[in-house]
């Protein structure tokens, strides 16, 4: 349900004045002051897009009165739209509700290409004295998600009416901070990256690790060494990169930790990254037994410096070759990198006590100067920004500013014989937060060397904007947006302690050598080091990646299609697919298939119902950029040809002959189809009062509407008379159908809404024209559909409300009918009841229970999202018991009855209050149940695996629980015993631990049970606990578990161990599986 969906708005307000800021567009911004204090008259909106990636807002508004000047109530005002991430657009919404309350929320802009956004956010609101001095009165902190269907999220009742009447005529300030905050779990799924697992104080090799990762060659290097028993280090670093490119989920780093033979007393020692890296470079190359793989080390990562000595008095020179892993620069009193190369080459005088020994002619007055004589592939640059501090004793740390660049060219500092060919980009910035003695290590990197950064912290990876990733990190002062005391916002500056640390460049011309798209597995398994084998997948090969998928069109396959624009599939059968090098080019892959056909021109199309995109392809242009992977396309190459290029035979597409049929209608115009400037390649389509279909693809050059509408029309329509010209545009996720009239202006010329471009859609028609333009629109929102019933639990042997209405009137599963794409949410549920009503006049719409893409409920809400229910063309459905409509402040709950054996008995539908916690809403159950409160709990449980996942929290709220197809909520009542048990324990300060055994082929051995787990208990006196209670024969592994919230199942994550560390605090909501190793169900 949208939070504001249920109350009218009887205004709108939007703020006169809005001021946006971004960083990177203005980088001069000194102590800007945007607002001064003083009476204000109407609202002001002010944002920042910091150069971190955060985006601060600050909203004032004149008074509470003067945005609702009557009853405040039901009044709906709304900010600017102002920038964040990801290219996403945001605004507040702050509503004066009609319950006593005040109501403030985030709405994100969603769009065709909107991608889900896990984001954190805080709210901050301030309140004006009576002495004009402002006040912070309230903090709101938020994560959430925000989805097509839940773009609206923030705090219902964030201020009482009480508070109004205090500050009823006073300025409101509102602050919001928002930031990214993606989840570890679905982390690949939305950056295609996975994060580490920090085991202490590991994010300094955290941050190296992930970065040499992504150095793919030298991935194919590590993966290439061949086990031996004393190469542990390589071997673990190999297990561990194998986890990161398959593995989901952050992967720990224990095996590799324990490799170096460090005891975990020691992962809690942070160590320099620097150091680090040093001591990981020389286990692997002591581990490269052959020349192969230390030349491709040392190619990668080692250089050479020429160090030339020149004495002043004599004649005397030396010239020395070092070999050098990294560059160490200065930046103290350093302005930017170049200026810390510059003082790496300058001159140095060795006179006084260092002067230089020549042997021959003693200690000489000398010049010695470096250059370098060969530079790495992969340049690794360490900036000085800590120091030994002679007085303290201690080391500081130079938060000076320091800027670096996205490029640099190395010309300047190189000797002569290897000038001309030097330019790095940058590929990763290792950044250090904090003080020498209490800080915190991530990384930004550039994968694909592209300038698309993401954000390597630990478990998670977010995609990051390049100024957060370069400019952020320079140090010194940086820009904010600041609410002063009295009422000023302004961009005030403030010392940062966050900077880049280390630096690691990649030569520009070497970068398909450094960072190939195919990466060869050695086909020999790491040798087993992780004492997490059984728990991670152990990789035996990867395929080496060589071709690549491309997906071709023709006109012959497009024509027929009735929908909006070009085409909507995403199916592979509905294209032809076809395997190529990934190093091909466009013509050699035409060649290949076409050379017996009059190819033209290939197009790139990314088809879709809205915001289709049609280019021109360059036929020397490589072909792996058009590429898909998987069963979904989202692009293609359409063959532009005057013969047909395809033929359908047996359900799919193939190739054509030689085509020999005679030219179309416009081969009279070949003679000057190169020689025109004003052209466009369109698709056709033909209306009539039934359809509304393609019928051709080509090029046109008419230059009047008239005379290319006889000419389609000829062609096309039968009978040709009355016919008219319309064009099909998508702008802005709407469809616009216009009529063209008189001269036609192309892409070229004319930019304007009504002017013709390659892709766009010329529609010939006939009759009336003043009504086609809105019967092509009614043609292309109609959609066939068919409404699905869906009983989630109908995998127990209890009756549910539905079920007995579906067995009682016979009533149909599967009605197909047809919808309008905007149909509102409302009009959908009636249509359904409107089918059902036939057989059942009982049902109404209220009763309908429309499922979202996991089949659970979509609340009722008037931003209400058609692709947030439609599946593949289905709308999947329920029939609640409650009325939903009813209680649209209320959430629709449906809860499963068990008995002390965790086995199912009955289910229980409800409607709770959104604000309720878990162990509100138990005490609910318990009054329906006429059982004590008390003792009703409530967890998650897996309907497929028919297992308990964990407990839920009664302190959490019951809206923040995500529920997925294959999940539901289930409630027991706890016994006398065990009640009277827990209450004997949690005055000794105790945890309930839910236990699992299971038989080793994964079944169930008996019930779960809990047991209690002491406060100071150790991982080894609960494990010997457990053993004492199962008695010999000792034939069981003792793993522990937790929910996985992203898969909604459960997840190993480790052994219980005998460790002297505490259970309770090792473990987080753990679940203890016992494994039965040697009993097998036959």
């Amino acid at each position: 349900m949208d939070p504001l969906g249920s109350f009218p708005t009887k205004r709108k307000r939007s703020p006169k004045r809005n001021y946006q800021l971004n960083l990177k567009d203005s980088p001069n911004i000194e102590d800007k002051i945007l607002h001064r204090p003083g009476a204000l008259k109407i609202p002001y909106f002010y944002s920042f897009l910091t150069s971190s990636g955060i985006s601060k807002s600050v909203w004032c508004l004149p008074s509470i009165r003067a945005v609702a000047p009557y009853d405040y109530n039901n009044q709906l005002i709304t900010s600017d739209w102002f920038a964040g991430l990801n290219d996403q657009e945001w605004r507040l919404r702050f509503e004066a509700g009609d319950r006593g309350y005040c109501n403030l929320y985030l709405e994100v802009k969603v769009d065709e290409n909107f991608v889900a956004q896990h984001v954190e956010f805080s709210f901050i609101i301030y309140v004006t004295k009576k002495t004009d001095k402002v006040r912070k009165f309230v903090t709101k902190n938020k994560k959430d998600t925000f989805t097509k269907g839940n773009r609206i999220i923030g705090f219902p009742k964030i201020l009482s009416y009480k508070f109004i009447q205090l500050y009823l005529t006073k300025p409101l300030y509102m602050m919001t901070v928002l930031k990214p905050a993606y989840a570890p779990e679905t982390c690949k799924d939305i950056t295609g990256y996975v994060g580490l697992i920090n085991e202490g104080t590991t994010c300094y090799m955290n941050s190296l690790l992930q970065t040499l990762f992504l150095i793919t060659a030298f991935r194919q290097t590590v993966y290439s060494l061949k086990p031996t028993p004393n190469d542990r280090i390589p071997q673990a670093l190999k297990r561990l990169f194998m986890d990161l490119e398959k593995s989901r989920y952050p992967p720990s780093t224990q095996g590799l930790l324990r490799s170096f033979g460090w005891a975990k007393e020691e992962w809690k020692v942070q160590h320099d990254v620097q150091e680090f890296n040093y001591t990981l470079s020389a286990a692997l190359e002591n581990a490269m037994k052959d020349d192969e793989s230390k030349n491709s080390y040392s190619r990668l990562f080692k250089g050479k410096t020429l160090q030339n000595i020149s004495c002043l008095n004599v004649k005397f020179d030396s010239k020395v070759y070092q070999d050098f892993s990294d560059v160490q620069l200065d930046i103290k009193f350093r302005h930017d990198i170049y200026e810390s190369l510059d003082n790496y080459i300058a001159p140095m005088e060795l006179r006084g006590e260092d002067k230089y020994d020549t042997e021959i002619y003693g200690l000489q007055d000398a010049i010695k100067t470096i250059k370098f004589a060969e530079l790495p592939l992969v340049l690794q640059v360490q900036l000085k920004r800590f120091e030994f501090n002679p007085f303290s004793g201690d080391m500081n740390k130079l938060n000076d500013r320091f800027e670096f660049y996205d490029e640099i060219d190395l010309d300047k500092y190189v000797v002569d014989e290897i000038k001309g060919n030097n330019i790095y980009r940058l590929f990763s910035i290792l950044v250090h937060s904090g003080t020498p003695g209490f800080g915190h290590y991530y990384s930004f990197i550039s994968p694909k060397l592209d300038n698309n950064w993401y954000k390597f912290n630990d478990q998670s990876v977010d995609k990051a904007i390049p100024s957060q990733a370069i400019n952020a990190n320079w140090g010194g002062e940086m820009k904010d947006l600041i609410l002063s005391e009295d009422g000023q916002v302004s961009i005030g500056k403030a010392l940062s302690n966050t900077n880049a640390y280390m630096l690691i460049y990649i030569k520009l011309s070497e970068k398909d050598l450094v960072l190939p798209d195919a990466v060869e597995i050695n086909q020999n398994k790491p040798e087993v080091i992780s004492v997490e084998d059984d728990l991670q997948e152990i990789i035996a090969e990867i395929q080496i990646i060589e071709n690549c998928q491309i997906a071709l069109l023709s006109k012959e396959m497009i024509t027929g299609y009735s929908g909006y624009g070009i085409y909507s599939w995403n199916d592979p059968s509905k294209y032809y697919t076809y395997s190529t090098k990934r190093t091909d080019t466009v013509q050699e892959v035409v060649d290949s298939l076409f050379s017996h056909l009059k190819i033209s021109k290939v197009w790139y199309l990314k088809p879709g119902e809205l915001n289709w995109t049609f280019l021109e392809v360059k036929n020397d242009e490589e072909i792996s950029q058009f590429s898909f992977e998987g069963d979904f396309i989202s692009h293609a190459l359409l063959i532009e040809s005057r013969d047909d290029v395809f033929r359908f035979i047996d359900n799919s597409w193939e190739i054509s002959e030689a085509n020999l049929e005679s030219p179309d209608l416009f081969d009279q115009m070949e003679e000057d189809y190169n020689s025109q400037k004003e052209c466009a390649f369109v698709v056709i389509k033909a209306f009539d009062e039934k359809s509304l279909n393609i019928v051709d693809a080509d090029m046109i050059y008419e230059k009047n509407s008239t005379a290319l509408c006889q000419k389609l029309s000829l062609k096309y329509l039968k009978p040709p008379n009355d016919s008219w010209l319309c064009i099909e545009k998508s702008n802005h996720n709407e469809i616009s159908v216009h009529q063209l009239k008189g001269a036609l202006h192309y892409a070229s010329h004319n930019n304007g809404s009504t002017s013709i471009n390659n892709g766009d859609v010329i529609i010939i028609g006939k009759g009336n024209p003043d009504s086609a333009c809105e019967r092509i629109l009614d043609f292309q929102n109609s959609i066939e559909v068919q409404f699905t019933y869906y009983d989630s639990l109908a995998c127990f042997n209890f009756p549910t409300h539905s079920k007995q209405l579906f067995d009682t009137f016979s009533l149909p599963k599967f009605i197909d009918s047809s919808i309008n794409k905007k149909s509102s949410q409302l009009q959908i549920m009636k249509k359904i009841a409107d089918a059902l009503q036939k057989e059942c006049p009982f049902i109404s719409a209220n009763h309908i229970d429309l499922l979202d893409q996991n089949l659970v409920s979509y609340r009722f809400t008037p931003f209400f999202d058609m692709n947030s229910v439609l599946q593949n063309g289905k709308i999947f459905y329920d029939i609640s018991e409650n009325d939903l409509l009813s209680s649209l402040d209320k959430l629709p709950l449906r809860v499963v009855c068990f008995n002390n054996d965790f086995e199912p008995i009955a289910p229980i539908s409800m409607l709770v209050n959104n604000d309720l916690i878990i162990g509100e809403v138990a005490k609910q159950i318990g009054y329906c149940l006429t059982k004590e409160p008390n003792s009703i709990e409530l967890f998650l449980y897996s309907i497929n695996e028919k297992i308990l996942l964990s407990m839920l929290d009664p302190n959490t709220k019951i809206e923040s629980i995500k529920l997925f197809s294959e999940t539901l909520i289930g409630t027991r009542v706890k016994s006398v015993e065990e009640m009277q048990e827990e209450m004997q324990n949690e005055s000794k300060i105790k945890h309930k631990i839910l236990v699992y055994e299971i038989m080793k082929n994964g079944k169930p051995k008996g019930k779960p049970y809990f047991i209690f787990v002491k406060n100071t208990e150790t991982c080894q006196q609960l494990k010997q606990r457990i053993l004492d209670k199962l008695g010999p024969p000792y034939d069981f592994l003792l793993k522990i578990a937790k929910l996985d919230t992203q898969m909604k199942k459960q997840m190993v994550v480790g052994d219980l161990g005998g460790s002297q560390e505490i259970f309770i605090n090792k473990f987080e909501k753990p679940i203890i599986v016992i494994t039965h190793t040697s009993i097998v169900n036959l």
